[in-house]
């Protein structure tokens, strides 16, 4: 007697582990319980106007300053350390 034949996945499934419906079901979950989290921390915090913490103001006035900084530094930044860590490994491989 033959098995019986799994249905054929969609093109681009076949490596899901989830099905579509599934992986939906799963990921309403975690909303939900994201959303109960964001409650229970509102709770205990101290609300200002419109219902925001004193965290959610600091971050709003930090995020276009952070930004900023990161427009004008993180090249210059990432240079260097690319420029370090490769010196080091010529180094590294010159010396051998």
């Amino acid at each position: 007697m033959a098995a019986a034949k799994s249905p054929t996945p969609a093109p681009g499934q076949e490596d899901r582990l989830l099905s579509p419906a599934t992986a939906e079901a799963v990921g309403g979950m975690f909303k939900q319980l994201a959303d109960f989290r964001v409650g229970q921390r509102r709770l205990t915090e101290f609300p200002m106007g419109r219902q925001l913490t004193i965290e959610d103001v600091v971050r709003e006035l930090l995020n276009p300053m952070v930004r900023e900084w990161l427009d004008t530094q993180a090249t210059s930044i990432l240079e260097r350390a690319v420029q370090s860590e490769l010196a080091r490994a010529l180094g590294d491989v010159t010396a051998t």
